[in-house]
């Protein structure tokens, strides 16, 4: 199940319900859209009495952002705080660390479908080279798009760090997090990626989608999502088609 609020001063009554709930000894983590969001919402916070502890991991204050995220839970006091990570953070954690004890609250709904288009007939190996068609999974409705999944993690892994900023590598970048990532179902067009590979036909493009799996949360003692016309929503309509029972937030 996941909670979930809209309406206005959403943020506002958010931060004030984590600050309630900290002093009480809870752990919140807050996920918020933008470091922006997140700086000023840290202003909201540290004016409220009593003062509870806090902090924001991120790439302006981290050199290794998801590192530091994840080691954060590993050796924190016990007593109640408030963290503050991104969205972008927040799809690119592999684990975090006893979660169970952890209300986690996303400030805005999370993108939850991706698409891209590569024009790659050349040079397509750069990526295609790194993952494969998983026959035995679970495709979509329509089945001219066939899953795919990695089938050399460390290659993609490289490309999804990219520490020397290679700008071919940067095209594939974001597809390589979604390949290496438990959160994300990704497919390609079938014709289109097997005309690709083959090196025939006039449409040899690779396009790939992916949408977001509800296992981003699982696992948080509670997870609430909070987003104006939330029910109108991408996530929304994906999610409960997968059987996520979303209930409105009362507090």
């Amino acid at each position: 199940r996941i909670g979930w609020a809209c309406g206005s001063a959403k943020t506002h009554n958010a931060i004030r319900y984590a600050h309630h709930i900290a002093r009480l000894g809870r752990k919140v983590l807050i996920v918020q859209p933008s470091i922006f969001l997140i700086t000023e919402t840290m202003k909201d916070l540290s004016s409220l009495t009593p003062q509870i502890r806090y902090r924001a991991i991120h790439s302006e204050n981290s050199e290794k952002a998801i590192a530091d995220i994840i080691d954060h839970p590993k050796h924190t006091a016990l007593d109640g705080e408030v963290l503050f990570i991104t969205h972008s953070a927040l799809m690119l954690l592999p684990y975090f660390h006893r979660k169970q004890g952890w209300d986690v609250i996303v400030d805005e709904v999370p993108q939850a479908d991706w698409c891209c288009e590569f024009n790659v007939p050349r040079t397509h190996r750069l990526i295609t080279d790194h993952f494969a068609v998983d026959p035995d999974a679970r495709n979509l409705a329509d089945n001219r798009y066939v899953r795919v999944v990695p089938s050399n993690r460390p290659a993609l892994e490289a490309i999804a760090r990219n520490a020397d900023g290679d700008q071919v590598w940067d095209i594939f970048q974001r597809f390589a997090h979604i390949l290496l990532s438990p959160h994300w179902a990704a497919y390609v067009l079938d014709d289109q990626y097997t005309n690709l590979m083959n090196g025939g036909g006039e449409r040899r493009k690779l396009l790939a989608f992916a949408h977001l799996k509800p296992s981003l949360l699982d696992g948080f003692a509670t997870a609430t999502i909070m987003g104006a016309c939330f029910e109108e929503s991408m996530l929304y309509q994906l999610w409960t088609t997968m059987g996520v029972e979303f209930r409105q937030h009362k507090a």
